[in-house]
């Protein structure tokens, strides 16, 4: 018999049983998490870093909510397609920016006709549309506007 102190009391079990114990309460190397390329950034978005509490509380959610790996996976997967939409959204929103800066330019002409002023506008809406921010619009000088 071999005898182990666990913090306030004393287990007996026999020294074959410990030793079968001992290697089952060890921690398994492929129980252990292995670094990638999301490691830093992930440690970096640890509420002890960011204060963001609420998103962690619903992660802890989202995780307790699936019980098997496949699940999981799932999981994971929903947020890599949604963050490939994320970055090609973003693709579309950096386009719309550089149509904004060519019809800007357009409705800055002295030949500037109320179309490509209305374009300008309407692309500037958009974008602050999708920025959240509220538009700043194209003001032309009347006498440059053709037509009036």
């Amino acid at each position: 018999m071999i005898d182990k102190t666990d913090s306030e009391e004393m287990i007996l079990i026999p020294k074959w049983e410990y030793e079968k114990l001992k290697g089952y309460l060890k921690p398994q190397k492929e129980w252990q998490d292995r670094d990638d390329e999301l490691t830093e950034a992930i440690d970096e978005l640890h509420p002890c870093e960011t204060g963001d509490h609420q998103t962690y509380t619903k992660a802890m959610e989202l995780i307790g909510n699936r019980h098997s790996k496949g699940s999981l996976v799932c999981l994971v997967n929903y947020f890599l397609a949604r963050e490939k939409q994320l970055k090609a959204m973003q693709e579309r929103v950096g386009e719309l920016k550089e149509l904004v800066k060519i019809q800007k330019h357009e409705a800055n002409q002295r030949d500037a006709d109320q179309y490509s002023i209305g374009m300008a506008n309407g692309l500037i809406l958009s974008l602050a549309t999708l920025n959240n921010i509220n538009p700043k619009y194209v003001e032309v000088n009347p006498q440059y506007i053709k037509g009036e």
